[in-house]
């Protein structure tokens, strides 16, 4: 037995109509269809977003900092065209700007500017640097630096690093290491 009206078959008008509807009746998806799946993925995605780990992306800011501090002593030395580095003190989970010797270019203002080769301005923006550690990192904690067995990076004038090494980080269960090349001078993130 046929549902629907009954069409003469020699009326192919009428069945062309027919098979449009049909055609219609079944194609594809609905708007409210796209609305729903939509609505999920919305969902989906906020879950996904709440479940990051929190001590990652606190682990990865830390690093993210260190290696801008590393990086502008790094330039540092090549405009003051002197040995300028990085000092990390893992007890108080701080850093700083040093010479070479390791001492505060602050105490040697006047032997920097006696330099022949010395840049005042470049010299004045080196004993007014501060690291974004001066006063302790905000997010995890320094948990190894070793830079050839020294709590320092320093930068020759050429850029290269004095040694290799690395910075430690840690923030609960999540760490990072920011490493050092000797030769290039090349700063990276790692992990585990």
């Amino acid at each position: 037995m046929q549902s629907g009206p009954l069409i003469d078959p020699a009326d192919t008008e009428a069945m062309k109509r027919r098979h449009r509807w049909a055609a219609n009746d079944c194609s594809g998806a609905t708007l409210i269809d796209l609305m729903l799946v939509v609505t999920i993925l919305g969902i989906v995605t906020a879950v996904a977003v709440q479940t990051f780990d929190t001590d990652e992306m606190a682990v990865d800011a830390l690093a993210r900092q260190i290696v801008a501090d590393i990086y502008r002593s790094q330039s540092l030395a090549i405009r003051t065209n002197t040995g300028v580095g990085v000092a990390f003190d893992k007890t108080a989970n701080t850093s700083k700007f040093v010479l070479a010797d390791g001492s505060d270019p602050a105490t040697q203002e006047a032997t920097l500017k006696a330099r022949p080769e010395a840049d005042a301005a470049a010299v004045d923006e080196l004993v007014a640097a501060r690291s974004i550690g001066n006063k302790a990192y905000d997010d995890g904690r320094i948990t190894a630096v070793d830079f050839g067995g020294a709590s320092k990076v320093v930068f020759a004038a050429d850029g290269r690093a004095a040694a290799p090494g690395y910075v430690q980080v840690v923030q609960g269960d999540a760490w990072l290491r920011v490493r050092v090349d000797d030769v290039t001078g090349r700063v990276t993130i790692t992990g585990p």
